[in-house]
């Protein structure tokens, strides 16, 4: 019998027989109260929108004029990802070229958020424009049968629930510019509030509803628009309190405790960032202030933000990022508009990146799983350490990987900017700076709710039902009493994914050690370290319970040229010497490749574009059951010199010797710690 219905001491037919009772006697209870207590209406709040595709943040003017020129050329391109363009009369449906990506972009119609922008400033044309096209979405593209109908199977496109979001956001916009309009249009105006009804019902329903994942975000600030909006509606109130409620559990679940949000990429965290500031700016406004934790873990994500940016303002370190955009100045141009309290820690360290004020510190996010080795700008190595994957969304296999830059200039690159999951390759440990273990992949597992009481919990037709009744709140409390709800990001970040187990920080040493258990019974502890300004060390040891094939892997920016000979090379560019590096480590194999297709591909290089090139990858190779690597480099032009001995019998530990421009250092390595015994610069 199920663990769920052994809690319960009843039969499934008896446990079943008790949810039907309750379900009507709990509905009336639920009518009684809506027909007493109908709440008032909310007052007019405007509700960000979404940023014009392409959108250059800095010159937003220009960039808006070029979208609508090319909508009204029918030269849009919607996608990277696809070269199919658009005019004002969109073909809305799926064909050969047009992306997954392409059809989220048109069936959300942001793209006409520069013709509604122009309509608000008097342009009735483009107003006009933005008006047609919406009524012939709204022809060509039915919701199929009734809102409790609804299933993920059936609507990939138009009311795919990512699109519908983004919609309930635009048509939200459209309707407060075009009640302004000169020339009203009640017609208009009657048939986008009826649509605007449909979607913010099927938004409110459970199933759509996404909790771990920035989808579901995006859908508590699609009914935060059409609450503020639609006020007429006598569903409105409800839409607003949903959305927040749904706001403070995405918050509560997805971040972690220090204010990393746990999608697993850099564009994600300042995407959900700028989400979660500006339905606090909304229910500021509204006079219903978000919850304390709520913005106090929004300043801890501000100061996260600040980390992963670095001195230069974009994120190079993180996966699933856009590592040639500047995030803090497209992500967070209002984040200022938010009153924190007077100099909050995440907004002071946002504002000093932002005045490139940066200074040498190590800030280690346990729970979050990112350790950033901050620099000061263009003196010191900078370097993000990841110390925990876990099954999300947006998720690499890049377990204990790490990147370093100096400066604007890139060294140890993450070569999957983007675009991860159309790519095996990419996605998996031989395209990080880790330690491949043979063929295995990375898992961070975690078991989640099983059982036939929780399938029937899930089951659809019993969310219909239960919506229809008024019930879906009290199935939604059940599910979750029940453990049958999916796990929140949170419930996910276990410690197989990877955990910190030893840290320290002086003027002369920053270090972070961490395990990580994601491959099947091998264990893998890697030490990062930052020796004086200019060194790097990675020291690894992995032990399994049966021979492995283990391969520590490097990789260096498409640019960089590579010269490798035994255990010491070099990496230049344009000439000059961006870095010198050597393996300590005895009885350790060495190779380089590049742009390499078989056996197996290695070497590889996608930027955000989806553009492919070669890149260098610097591989170590050993064999057994267990295996060690000791890699040094120095980001110098000129060489240096390192060299290990182990000291003591009955308890050994290894002294390493450094010495080159970067200075002199000797450094005790234990089993977790680093300690310097010596430093001269």
């Amino acid at each position: 019998m199920p663990l769920a219905l052994k809690k319960t001491g009843m039969s499934p037919l008896r446990v079943l027989t008790v949810a039907g009772l309750l379900l009507i006697s709990v509905g009336s209870l639920l009518w009684l109260r809506g027909t007493l207590l109908r709440p008032k209406a909310v007052a007019s709040v405007a509700v960000f929108y979404p940023e014009n595709i392409g959108n250059d943040p800095e010159n937003a003017e220009a960039s808006c004029q070029t979208t609508v020129r090319l909508l009204r050329e029918g030269q849009l391109p919607l996608a990277k990802d696809s070269t199919a363009t658009i005019s004002l009369k969109p073909d809305w449906r799926a064909q050969t070229g047009r992306s997954k990506y392409f059809m989220f972009n048109l069936h959300s119609l942001r793209f006409l958020e520069c013709l509604v922008q122009a309509g608000e400033t008097g342009d009735t044309q483009a107003l006009d424009q933005a008006k047609q096209v919406v009524l012939d979405w709204q022809a060509q593209n039915p919701l199929k049968g009734a809102v409790t109908d609804w299933t993920w199977k059936d609507n990939k496109d138009g009311w795919e629930e990512h699109a519908t979001s983004w919609r309930s956001i635009l048509l939200s916009y459209l309707y407060r510019v075009s009640a302004q309009a000169p020339q009203a249009d009640p017609d208009f105006q009657k048939r986008l509030s009826d649509l605007a009804e449909t979607q913010g019902q099927l938004l409110s329903r459970n199933e759509i509803y996404m909790p771990d994942h920035n989808h579901g975000l995006n859908n508590a600030m699609a009914l935060l628009a059409l609450g503020t909006t639609f006020r007429e509606l006598p569903e409105s109130r409800g839409w607003v309190d949903l959305a927040l409620e749904r706001a403070e559990q995405q918050m509560r679940d997805n971040v972690a405790p220090d204010g990393i949000q746990l999608e697993q990429s850099g564009v994600y965290h300042f995407y959900t960032l700028r989400t979660f500031l500006e339905i606090a700016h909304v229910a500021e406004a509204l006079e219903r202030p978000m919850s304390l934790a709520y913005r106090q873990k929004l300043d801890q994500m501000l100061g996260a933000a600040a980390l992963m940016a670095g001195s230069n303002g974009k994120v190079e370190g993180l996966p699933y990022s856009e590592p040639d955009q500047n995030l803090t100045d497209h992500y967070l141009k209002h984040w200022a508009e938010l009153d924190l309290g007077p100099d909050t820690p995440g907004r002071r360290l946002l504002e000093q990146v932002r005045q490139g004020k940066t200074q040498r510190r190590l800030a280690v996010y346990k729970e979050g799983g990112y350790s950033f080795f901050e620099a000061r700008p263009a003196q010191d190595l900078e370097i993000v350490f990841h110390t925990r994957i876990l099954d999300a969304p947006h998720a690499h296999q890049d377990a204990l990987g790490v990147t370093a830059m100096l400066g604007d200039q890139p060294l140890l690159v993450i070569p999957s900017a983007n675009l991860p999951k159309s790519d095996d390759y990419f996605l998996g440990p031989q395209a990080h700076n880790t330690v491949q273990v043979g063929k295995l992949e990375q898992k961070p597992t975690v078991k989640g709710p099983q059982g036939p009481l929780v399938s029937f919990l899930k089951w659809n037709k019993l969310q219909g039902a239960a919506q229809k009744l008024g019930l879906d709140d009290w199935l939604l409390a059940e599910r979750r009493r029940l453990g049958a709800d999916e796990l929140s990001l949170r419930q996910k970040a276990v410690d197989n994914g990877g955990k910190v187990l030893a840290f320290g920080s002086s003027p002369s040493l920053d270090y972070v050690t961490a395990e990580q258990r994601t491959y099947d019974d091998v264990t893998h502890i890697r030490s990062v370290a930052r020796i004086g300004s200019r060194y790097l060390l990675v020291w690894d040891r992995l032990q399994g319970k049966e021979s492995h094939d283990y391969t520590q892997t490097f990789h260096f920016s498409p640019q960089a040229q590579m010269q490798v000979e035994g255990s010491t090379g070099s990496a230049q560019q344009n000439g000059q010497t961006l870095a010198r590096f050597v393996q300590l480590q005895a009885g350790v194999g060495s190779n380089l490749c590049r742009g390499q297709q078989t056996p197996q591909p290695c070497g590889w290089y996608r930027d955000s574009t989806g553009h492919t090139q070669p890149t260098a990858a610097l591989r170590y190779t050993a064999q057994g059951e267990q295996a060690e690597f000791l890699w040094v480099l120095s980001a110098e032009a000129e060489p240096f010199t390192a060299q290990v001995k182990t000291v003591g019998t009955e308890k050994p530990y290894q002294v390493l010797t450094l010495s080159g421009k970067g200075g002199s250092f000797q450094i005790r390595l234990e089993d977790l710690t680093l300690r310097l015994e010596n430093a001269s610069r």
